[in-house]
């Protein structure tokens, strides 16, 4: 959990274990106790791994043991025993962070919520004088935001927000972890205190965006960065509105305000990654090379520009397209998302032995990130329409991997469902959902791939009554507002299908969430809304079956 072994560590330990058994040959060997300890570990042994362990450490203070030790206590809810763990390697180590970011999370664990705040304090510090350029507060979350409970951190914070005077360095955070727990207003509350300390801050703007999306006001959040961008020269703040232009699915006039900002900031290297991924986004690809290899050269974080652009592009089945804008760079990043690209052209030439065997290259080169690999595969598959090759590629997924993820399962019945095998489809799902009954995206995807597949208006019912179970699970997932909204959609329930199309679609992007958005606003009669919208989505995504799809079903308010 904390530390894994290495060789190194294995001959640092023997060295110092058997400097200590020299001293006294008649005791124990704690080389030998270390040994078994580990091996009962590695083999889920835990009682057996503490008894060999605590031996060890009876008389020496030796860090990593007392790392394995603290990892057996914790996974065994022995709270108490972990922290006293956590304090013993703290008396040789007090400024090691990842240590000290275990004793907040025991603390929390123990509800001891002033000692908590003052360990992640602490942290804050510690990582701020380490790393300058970042803010120790957003390390904090970043760290220990699936650690805790939302609520829970959220108390924690307010203490720590306390300690700090609310400063401009630590409130942004408190918003974050209060939009966490669905308090918006007071969010805005705390974000607009802060953007009048620091009215240049972009990050704030983000933040202030978003909630504003959350509140479905997002035009009055936009609008509040317009006017703030407009005022100030910070080139960063431009480039959010920007930003928010394209959360927004203003494509359209991203792409001319950047331009108009490159005018005057033509060596500015997020300017130019920006351009690049506006005009990828628009199929030029010699335009999205030139700005990204000017990025390259002006030194530019141009690896998450290309992850971004990846990102797009397997949501628009574009990641071919990848190959030829990536620089030439010998870049770890770069040469895994270039693989990825390979792997699509291949997929489309129908290569299926090309593209097995890159990926096999992949997960050889880059062991860990294994999972990553294997939904990037699914994903290339199912967007492929391959479904003869994804249904069993996700049954020996589901076999081979440690994974107890929805994931396999749900790749699993949209292969069934595209060879048109609805009965197949429902039995894996039903079969997840019998050992997971309380799992909302599986109910969402079971309920919705019943809704899709209805025939009578009984199936819709019982479609319509897995998705409310999902919402009242996860009430703030997008994917299940979409759903859900969808449901009613089908049901001509306008305004039933409003309270929850609309909510999605300013959450989340999607091809799917779009075209349902249209169509709602479509059957509203909201008929220049939806064109303009519809333009955007058809000028980025031509081809797209959800594009195709709207244009078949309205066809005179569309063409």
């Amino acid at each position: 959990m904390i530390k894994q072994m290495t060789l190194g560590l294995v001959v640092g330990l023997f060295i110092s274990m058997g400097s200590a058994s020299a001293k006294a040959p008649k005791e124990e060997n704690l080389m030998l106790n270390f040994l078994l300890g580990e091996l009962a570990f590695q083999r889920n042994d835990l009682e057996t791994a503490e008894n060999y362990l605590a031996k060890v450490t009876k008389d020496n203070n030796i860090a990593y043991v007392l790392r394995q030790q603290f990892n057996i206590a914790y996974v065994n809810g022995d709270y108490l025993k972990a922290l006293s763990l956590l304090n013993q390697i703290l008396e040789d180590e007090p400024d090691n962070i990842e240590v000290l970011l275990f004793e907040a999370i025991i603390y929390a664990q123990l509800n001891d919520n002033s000692k908590a705040a003052a360990v992640m304090n602490r942290v804050a510090t510690l990582y701020a004088k380490d790393q300058p350029d970042d803010n120790g507060f957003h390390f904090l979350y970043r760290e220990l935001k699936g650690a805790i409970a939302p609520d829970q951190f959220l108390k924690i914070y307010r203490q720590i927000a306390k300690m700090n005077d609310y400063s401009p360095e630590v409130t942004p955070l408190l918003a974050s972890l209060l939009v966490d727990n669905g308090l918006y207003e007071e969010a805005l509350q705390y974000l607009t205190r802060v953007i009048d300390q620091a009215p240049d801050n972009a990050v704030n703007y983000a933040l202030l965006m978003y909630v504003y999306a959350l509140l479905n006001e997002p035009e009055t959040g936009l609008a509040m960065v317009k006017a703030a961008a407009e005022q100030s020269g910070q080139v960063d703040l431009k480039l959010e509105y920007a930003q928010g232009l394209i959360n927004q699915f203003n494509y359209a006039a991203a792409l001319q305000y950047i331009k108009e900002l490159a005018k005057t900031q033509p060596n500015h290297a997020k300017v130019q990654g920006q351009l690049a991924f506006l005009y990828f986004v628009y199929q030029d690809s010699d335009a999205a090379r030139t700005h990204l290899d000017k990025m390259v050269q002006l030194k530019g974080d141009y690896v998450t520009v290309i992850y971004k652009m990846a990102d797009f592009a397997r949501s628009a089945g574009r990641m071919g397209d990848l190959y030829d804008v990536l620089p030439n760079v010998n870049v770890i990043d770069v040469q895994v998302v270039r693989l990825l690209s390979e792997a699509d052209m291949a997929l489309k030439k129908k290569s299926y032995a090309t593209f097995l065997a890159i990926f096999d290259e992949l997960r050889t080169k880059f062991p860990d990130r294994a999972e990553y690999l294997y939904n990037q595969q699914l994903e290339m598959l199912d967007t492929s329409f391959d479904y003869q090759l994804l249904l069993p590629y996700a049954e020996i997924l589901d076999v081979v991997t440690n994974y107890e993820v929805f994931t396999y399962s749900y790749y699993k019945a949209i292969a069934y469902e595209g060879m048109q095998k609805p009965a197949q489809m429902q039995a894996v799902l039903k079969a997840w959902l019998n050992k997971h009954p309380d799992d909302p995206l599986a109910l969402n995807g079971y309920g919705y791939m019943l809704l899709e597949n209805a025939k009578t208006e009984a199936q819709a019912k019982k479609a319509l009554g897995y998705l409310q179970k999902a919402i009242a699970l996860a009430p703030e997932e997008p994917a299940i507002m979409d759903s859900l909204g969808w449901a009613y959609f089908k049901a001509k329930d306008y305004a039933k299908a409003r309270q929850y199309i609309v909510p999605a679609f300013h959450r989340l992007k999607e091809p799917d969430v779009i075209s349902h958005y249209i169509a709602l606003l479509i059957e509203e009669q909201a008929i220049d809304q939806a064109r303009a919208l519809f333009e955007q989505l058809q000028a980025i995504l031509p081809t797209h079956p959800e594009t195709l799809a709207l244009l078949k079903q309205y066809p005179e308010v569309l063409q």
